[in-house]
């Protein structure tokens, strides 16, 4: 705190602000804790951290319930691909039909420029559905089509 005392600045406290905080004996520790350097150097330091704190938090991605933050993922095998791209095109079909008709050992995931592919339009599909799945390496960013056909005429 800045007084001027007498046209000169001073780091001391006027008497008047000193016998004020005396009849409140808390404020007068509080006073003379946050007039020290080291506490001065302390709030600084902690208030920097809060705010860095803050500029690093992220937010939810809301496409398909992942999360943006960058983290390191490990890549799946093609057996994993296979599993989760089944799991993705029953949930899938699920919504549209409410049928569960895949299984991971349907199709084998294949990467191709780091993206997997499982699937694909099969008219002779079980039940009359196929599905198609890509995804990333590491199970992000997936992308499903699930198709249904038969084999009756439409007049």
């Amino acid at each position: 705190m800045l007084v001027v005392n007498g046209g000169g600045p001073s780091r001391l406290p006027s008497r008047r602000l000193v016998a004020t905080a005396a009849e409140n004996g808390k404020l007068v520790a509080c006073f003379r804790i946050m007039t020290t350097k080291p506490s001065r150097i302390l709030l600084a330091v902690i208030a920097g951290w809060l705010l860095s704190q803050l500029g690093c938090a992220r937010s939810l991605s809301p496409s398909a319930g992942q999360s943006s933050q960058v983290t390191a993922r490990r890549v799946l095998s093609s057996k994993e691909a296979s599993e989760l791209a089944a799991r993705l095109a029953n949930e899938q079909c699920q919504r549209q039909y409410r049928k569960r008709p895949f299984s991971g050992d349907q199709h084998s995931a294949v990467l191709l420029d780091g993206l997997y592919h499982w699937g694909g339009l099969d008219v002779g599909g079980v039940g009359g559905f196929s599905a198609l799945v890509t995804f990333r390496q590491d199970g992000s960013e997936p992308h499903v089509e699930v198709y249904y056909s038969n084999d009756s005429v439409m007049k």
